[in-house]
């Protein structure tokens, strides 16, 4: 085989690499979404990733959610809440809570806004300020 024959050889090679990589991508987009929509994940997800707030409703318990939804809507904005007893004995609701509602503070001597989730009639000396389906803010002034 002469030199001429054997650079003609590798030149035609060469041209079916770009098929080949485009054929792998090709493959692999449609594994990666064969995979995501058998496992149940959305893509609605990631078209939200980079919004205020994205994967909230997701991560968070559902209480949690509703304090921080209620804490943000509100006009004025309490600087600290507490947790009420309930809240405050369930590790996960507390520690979700503190992260959650940041830059409002969790202290336990406030007053004017506590966080619980068991119905108001339960804290009789409390005003119900607002009320979601999983979550309360009281005021036990």
């Amino acid at each position: 085989m002469t030199e001429r024959e054997q650079y003609d050889q590798r030149d035609t090679s060469r041209a079916f690499i770009p098929s080949i990589r485009l054929m792998l991508a090709i493959l692999l987009v449609w594994q990666l979404s064969s995979l995501a929509n058998s496992s149940g994940f959305s893509v609605r997800i990631l078209s939200t990733a980079f919004q205020p707030f994205a994967g909230e409703l997701e991560s968070l318990p559902p209480a949690v959610g509703e304090f921080a939804h209620f804490l943000r809507t509100q006009p004025a904005a309490p600087v600290s809440c507490s947790l009420s007893d309930e809240v405050a004995s369930d590790s996960l609701l507390m520690q979700r809570s503190y992260e959650a509602i940041y830059p409002v503070r969790i202290d336990s001597s406030s007053r004017t806004c506590v966080l619980g989730t068991e119905a108001a009639a339960a804290i009789s000396s409390c005003r119900l300020e607002l009320e979601g389906e999983h979550a309360r803010i009281l005021n036990c002034r």
